[in-house]
């Protein structure tokens, strides 16, 4: 972002709310912050923030790079969307984490109900499934974030 469209940014956000005001000050440390950022992105954080923000007040560099990594990253499907046909690479990740097709293999038929005990074996099952899928979405976010706020040369985090 060049710093005449953090200027614009600004003028956007001051327009917005009449708590806010711009000074060389707050365009020199936005400009710091937002450098590293493309304009049309922050622009529809902004945008999306002008929609959901409801407490009254500008938004915050951290608010606007929040919800610019909400917007560059594709919905996240449900855990238990997934759960049983694991058609993307983060569902098949999970299922390798949970033992792999394997494990599921080795789970109660979902259409026999009538033994309870493999009813709850299966449901534990899932509930283990979206804990793990889960965590590895917001694993994602996180990395996101953190893409967000230190910019395009950001190194991915170290697998656990």
């Amino acid at each position: 972002m060049t710093k005449q469209e953090t200027v614009t940014l600004l003028k956007l956000i001051a327009g917005l709310w009449n708590n806010f005001t711009v000074s060389d000050e707050t365009i020199a440390s936005w400009h710091f912050a937002l450098k590293k950022h493309d304009f049309a992105v922050i622009s529809k954080s902004l945008e999306l923030l002008v929609n959901t923000k409801t407490d009254g007040f500008p938004p915050t560099v951290p608010e606007l790079l929040q919800a610019a990594s909400k917007i560059s990253m594709p919905r996240a499907e449900l855990a238990e969307e997934t759960w049983g046909s694991f058609h993307t690479e983060r569902a098949q990740k999970a299922l390798e984490l949970c033992g792999g097709p394997a494990w599921f293999g080795t789970l109660p038929d979902p259409n026999y109900t009538g033994n309870q005990y493999h009813v709850s074996e299966l449901e534990r099952a899932k509930r283990h499934y979206c804990q793990v899928y889960n965590s590895l979405v917001d694993r994602e976010q996180q990395q996101a974030v953190l893409q967000a706020i230190e910019g395009p040369e950001r190194q991915a985090l170290p697998e656990k």
